[in-house]
This record gives C-alpha cells, structure tokens and sequence, in this order.
C-alpha cells in the first residue's frame, strides 16, 4: 500500500507560493508513488486559482479555516481613530491564538481519520498564515510524526510585540517540525537564525517553473494592447504593493528619458493588481510617463505577456524571496532585471544571465535599462544563457523529485527508527 502524503496549504488566493504545491499536486509520478491528498483554506478567490490551474484527481478538502487577517481587513473601512482601537482591541484580546486554537481543533478532526505518513505544510512566510502552525499543532496531537514545512518567504525577526508572543508556539513548531524546507539559501539561514535550528533541519529546494501554454503570439498580443513593436519592450509582472518597487521603477523610467532620444525611449507594460494602484497612477501622471509607461491591469495569461516583450523587470524593496516570475521570464529566454536582494541572487548570474541592481536605487535601475535599450545583443545573450540556466536549474520536474527524495528519505528515517526500537 503506498504511503499517504497530505499537503495543506493556506493563502487567501492561489500565488505563487503555491506554485511547487500545483507542481507536486500534478505530478504522475509522484501521485503513483505516495496516495496524495490536499487541504487547503477556502477563499471563492483560492478556489478559482487552484482549479484554473490544477487538472488532477487528487482528493481535495476545502476548509473553512479563521483568518485573523480578515478582522485587520475591516479596519480599513473604519475612520483612522476607530481603525487603529479595533486594532489595538484585536491584539490585546489575542485573537489570532483564538483563531490557531480553533484551527487546530478543525485539523486535528481531519488528520486523526487520514492516516497520514507525512504530512507537507506550505506557508507563504514565516509565520505568515496561523493556520500552518496549526496544522503542525494537530498533526502532533494526531500521532503524526513526520512534518515538512515549506517557508516561502524571509521568517520575520521579533522586532514588534506581534511577534513577541509567537515566541512560545514557534518553539512547539520549531521542535515538532521534521525538515522544513525554504526557496532560497538566503532564507534558510534566516529561518535557522529567527527559529534557532541547526543547519540539518532546513533543507533549501528551489522553486520549479512548468511549461505554460502560449495562447497568444507577441504579435496578437501588442496588437490587443495596442503597443508598437518598435520600441524596446520592458514588463513588470507583480502584484501593486511597496514592497515591489513600482515606485523605483517609475523613477529609473523618468531619469532614462534623460539620457535616451523620444525615438529610444523604451515601453513598460506594467500589470497586476494592488493597494498600490492608485498612487502608481498618480505617479506616472505627475512625471507625464503615460506615452512610455502602460498599465494593462491584470492579464489572464501572464505567459503571453512575458513572452511578447523583450525584458522583465523586478525592482523589490523587501519582502522577497525566489519569486516565480523572474522564473517564468527565464524560461521563455527573456533577460531579467531585478534587485540583489533575497534568493534572486541564487536566481540570476549578473552579467551572465540577466542584470542585478542594488535594492531602491533608482538611478542604478536607469543604468541597467540603459545598457539594454542600447546593446540588443547584450538582450539577445543574457536570454538565452537565462534560459540554459532555467532548464539546468530550476524546470519543475527536478523541484518535484527533490520534494520526493526528501519524502522518501523520511519514510526511511522512521522505518529505520521503528526497526530499531523492535
């Protein structure tokens, strides 16, 4: 009988820290190997991106799980007095670890009838969503001893009283936790930092991207978009918040019309959807950039998009770890531009496969566009070595069989164990 292999994942709609959870969940051999179920917190938003992107028969299980984020929500509806005391009355009452009690009431309900060998946690970041600690809670109180626990972000320190009173529970997942695994090397050794592990119980896997279908050519794709083909075409694909850059990246675009004629002046194409939106608007108005900066809101196949321009931009500030779309513009040969910062680094060889800039530096961003609006070749070059590396490092079938190595090594572990004590 094959092993049982559970994967609960909660994030409010379906990112790209569920990018390797789609990958795993697809894979056949995987699937032939252990019996593979899903859990996951419902959101009509989660539901729509797992199932355009998830064809498989693996046995799900929508949760209806609390979210204390959801209670931080309603305080942008209130006026700025009354936001900051329905807050402050949400910390004070501690709500989030009412929430994680009753989380980990609900899981271990699930996981007692499951008979789970392993069970895969995947987390957005660190602690991120509560209900993955939960989970960790109820699998433990469940009987079930082998964990992984997927960190996709940088684990955030315990600089606010937000994450003082984590200290506790952190410790019951940092013992109960059998490997966790992170994207990058940057963000394993900040997690072994903030959750004081030795280094043999974080392992780094990074991220695979799987071939996407085009549906559209380039060609049908600037004509839609209405975007001239003879300009240098440059995208930022992210969703519209500060910790992205936008607003660097708005910046570098206005110092570049200072050192380029009208007629080189590249196009941005920026697209996704944010809190941000509005000001990055205002922005593009206030320095008159709406002839070389467009927005084209949110594209239903955002591999058309990369694949119909000739460079991919990524300016984050913070919050970042092995993001997905510098990946995905590799894959198709596209040149990247994107901060040194996190796990990109471990994403891209500057020079050699695409360019790194220091993280918020506006004019260094410029300098960088600059070179590639000027040398076509260097663009030529740096995609096509961003795409040797893609296949050479980072194709979703070699993350997957990583992933089933670590299963498999822990399945041996405990039986060894087992014998052992017999």
């Amino acid at each position: 009988m094959r092993p049982r292999l559970h994967i609960h994942s909660d994030c409010r709609f379906f990112s790209g820290a569920d990018n390797m959870v789609g990958n795993l969940l697809a894979s056949e051999a995987l699937r032939q190997r252990y019996d593979v179920r899903f859990s996951y917190r419902y959101t009509p938003e989660y539901e729509r991106g797992f199932r355009s992107r998830v064809t498989t028969t693996v046995q799900t299980c929508p949760l209806r799980l609390l979210d204390v984020d959801r209670l931080a929500e309603l305080a942008a509806g209130l006026p700025r007095f009354a936001g900051k005391v329905w807050k402050l009355l949400v910390f004070a009452l501690q709500v989030r670890y009412i929430f994680l009690l009753w989380n980990t009431v609900h899981l271990w309900r699930l996981f007692r009838h499951e008979d789970i060998d392993i069970l895969h946690v995947n987390n957005g970041g660190y602690p991120a969503a509560y209900s993955c600690n939960a989970a960790v809670f109820a699998a433990r109180l469940a009987g079930i001893h082998r964990i992984v626990y997927v960190v996709n972000n940088l684990a955030g320190p315990y600089t606010s009283p937000l994450r003082w009173t984590d200290y506790p529970f952190d410790r019951i997942v940092a013992r109960a936790v059998t490997t966790f695994v992170t994207g990058s090397r940057t963000a394993a050794t900040t997690l072994q930092r903030v959750l004081r592990l030795p280094p043999e119980r974080v392992r780094t896997i990074h991220n695979g991207i799987a071939p996407r279908v085009l549906h559209e050519g380039r060609n049908a794709v600037l004509e839609r978009l209405g975007v001239a083909d003879n300009h240098t075409l440059f995208a930022m694909v992210a969703v519209i918040e500060r910790r992205k850059g936008h607003a660097i990246l708005v910046e570098a675009m206005r110092l570049l019309r200072g050192l380029l004629e009208p007629s080189e002046m590249p196009i941005l194409l920026i697209e996704g959807v944010g809190s941000r939106l509005a000001e990055l608007k205002a922005a593009i108005r206030k320095h008159g950039l709406e002839d070389c900066i467009r927005y084209v809101g949110s594209e239903e196949h955002v591999f058309d998009l990369l694949n119909a321009v000739d460079v991919v931009v990524l300016p984050s500030i913070s919050h970042e770890d092995f993001p997905n779309i510098t990946l995905e513009a590799m894959s198709l040969g596209k040149p990247v531009v994107a901060s040194r910062l996190a796990g990109l680094p471990e994403q891209i060889v500057d020079m050699e496969s695409g360019l790194l800039v220091k993280a918020g530096d506006a004019a260094g961003l410029a300098r960088a566009l600059l070179l590639l609006v000027k040398d076509p070749e260097l663009r030529e070059r740096l995609g096509q070595a961003a795409r040797r590396r893609f296949n050479d490092h980072f194709r979703h079938d070699l993350a997957v069989s990583a992933y089933m190595s670590l299963y498999d090594e822990l399945s041996r572990g405990v039986s060894m164990t087992e014998e052992a004590l017999a």
